[in-house]
């Protein structure tokens, strides 16, 4: 277990300022918390999937904001940090089924989903998403009625108390919180002048990153990495793609 106090008195004894009395409490949780949000980001930006959430909602359709779900601070999602994609509810009996939307390439292509909608195969309507602002759309509007499922990166959560933990967003994984280890211990030198020495600490720092790109990012063997079933994912009636058949991915 790796706890915010943990984190602290590691720092601490790496640039030998345990009980030092020119860096506040604060102050540590404070350089802490930033470098456990670089570590954050950098986990995924190798593989968003480590810590993907899901979240579940409904619209009523129509026009704006009949066919949008807001996100971000303030909202029912307000740990929203990267999109991973959306799906939409098919069938509930005799089985639940759900059919990934494509997320639009570009801004352009919205004036695909101005027109008549037209109904292909199964009555299934082809439908996109895009995220613009805090505002994730499903179009076309007139269409977008129903029930959809959320795939999303959260937020890293501000550690407060000297037992908040970072074990479960796979921070501590071989070792990985040493980063914030040295990163820390290289902020603190900074505040006292020790320039010198706290150039040494973000050295170590980032060669333990590289070392988290290297060991994070996905790799197997048996599948390339950028080949998609690009006929089965785009079959937006729900025979095909993610979940395809009987159910959903996952049992959604």
């Amino acid at each position: 277990m790796a706890a915010l106090s943990d984190l602290v008195l590691a720092a601490q004894q790496r640039c030998d300022r345990v009980n030092a009395s020119t860096i506040s409490t604060q102050e540590w949780y404070s350089y802490v918390n930033q470098s456990l949000q670089e570590l954050y980001a950098t986990l995924c930006q190798c593989n968003d999937d480590w810590n993907a959430v899901q979240y579940q909602f409904t619209l009523v359709g129509g026009d704006p904001p009949g066919n949008t779900l807001t996100i971000g601070p303030g909202t029912s999602v307000p740990n929203f940090y990267k999109p991973r994609g959306v799906w939409r509810m098919l069938t509930v009996t005799p089985s639940l089924r759900w059919a990934p939307l494509r997320r639009l390439a570009n801004l352009i292509e919205r004036n695909q989903y101005v027109g008549p909608t037209i109904s292909l195969l199964y009555g299934q309507i082809p439908s996109a998403w895009n995220l613009y602002g805090n505002q994730l759309e499903i179009l076309p509007p007139a269409s977008s009625a129903g029930t959809y499922n959320l795939l999303y990166v959260p937020t890293l959560p501000t550690l407060v108390n000297p037992t908040d933990t970072i074990d479960q967003y796979w921070l501590t994984v071989n070792g990985w919180q040493e980063f914030v280890t040295y990163d820390v211990a290289g902020k603190a030198l900074v505040k006292e002048e020790s320039l010198d020495t706290a150039q040494i600490c973000f050295a170590q720092a980032q060669q333990v990153k590289r070392r988290v790109i290297e060991e994070a990012t996905p790799r197997d063997d048996s599948e390339p990495g950028q080949i998609g079933d690009v006929m089965r994912v785009r079959e937006n009636f729900g025979l095909g793609g993610w979940g395809g058949g009987n159910e959903g991915w996952g049992g959604w």
